[in-house]
Parts: C-alpha cells; structure tokens; sequence
C-alpha cells in the first residue's frame, strides 16, 4: 500500500468512533448485532459533515462481517444474500452539516 493511502486510511480509521453494539436475533435465531457508528467527513468546498449509521456485523459459515445498511440498497443486499434478515428492519442513516 503506497504510503499515501496508508495515512489516509489512518486517518479514517482514527476519526470513526465505535460505540458499544447491540445483540439482536433474527426470527430463525440468527445473531447479529447493530453497532452504532459515527463518523466526520471533511468534503472540499462544503465543510465538514457528520455521518451516522448503525454498522451491521453478522455471521456466516464461522466467519464475522461488518456491513452498511444505511441505503435502501445495501440493506436489500443484504436481504438477498442472507434470507434470515428477510423481515428485520434496520435503522436509516444520516448526515448533519457541521460546519
């Protein structure tokens, strides 16, 4: 990774916060949790702009893996990919002006 790209993701890493998860199942049992996530972004020209979302970190096959669902269409994925989370609803996000 060139060092460019090393720092930036430093940086973006370093600038989301993680609050505590919430555990949650679905109808049919599965685990997942909903970790609240929030994060400021600095946009050239429109200041910068907090975003808030609810990361999703579910199970498959052993494995753990975090996911957006904060656009109808992530969410849909989501529900295509793993037919367990087909009625669950999850939270929208959004994003607020900070400067």
């Amino acid at each position: 990774m060139n060092p460019t790209l090393r720092a930036f993701a430093a940086a973006a890493l370093a600038a989301l916060a993680v609050l505590p998860a919430q555990a949650y199942e679905t109808a049919d049992g599965t685990p997942y949790l909903l970790i609240p996530t929030s994060g400021v972004i600095a946009v050239e020209g429109a200041g910068r702009i907090q975003a808030t979302s609810q990361t999703v970190a579910l199970e498959d096959d052993g494995e753990w893996y975090l996911v957006r669902t904060d656009e109808p269409d992530q969410t849909e994925l989501v529900k295509q990919l793993f037919p367990a989370f087909r009625d669950v609803t999850f939270p929208r996000g959004s994003m607020v002006p900070l400067d």
